[in-house]
């Protein structure tokens, strides 16, 4: 047992999978995702065939829609700050 696995097996729940003979058998972690691919924490790939929708049509790590989410998160991240330095600007006015 690899040391993801270990970590998985303690800290993750995993709510759709019957826990029966789940610990002492070997577990697939996956690692991370690339265009139609999963790699395990082993370095071998398995064609992704159940992901979502989004997935199966776009694939996993697209340049474009990483950095379109980046942005997006910046813009949050500066909204989130700037309400909190200005929130008695914006209060209402009773």
């Amino acid at each position: 047992m690899n040391k993801w696995e270990e970590l998985d097996k303690k800290y993750i729940w995993h709510p759709f999978t019957q826990m029966k003979g789940w610990v002492e058998n070997p577990q697939l972690v996956i690692e991370r995702g690339d265009g139609v691919k999963l790699y395990d924490t082993e370095g071998r790939g398995y064609y992704d065939g159940i992901s979502s929708l989004w997935v199966n049509i776009h694939g996993h790590r697209r340049r474009e829609i990483d950095d379109a989410i980046l942005l997006c998160w910046g813009l949050l991240t500066n909204l989130r700050q700037n309400l909190r330095k200005n929130w008695w600007r914006l209060r209402r006015k009773d």
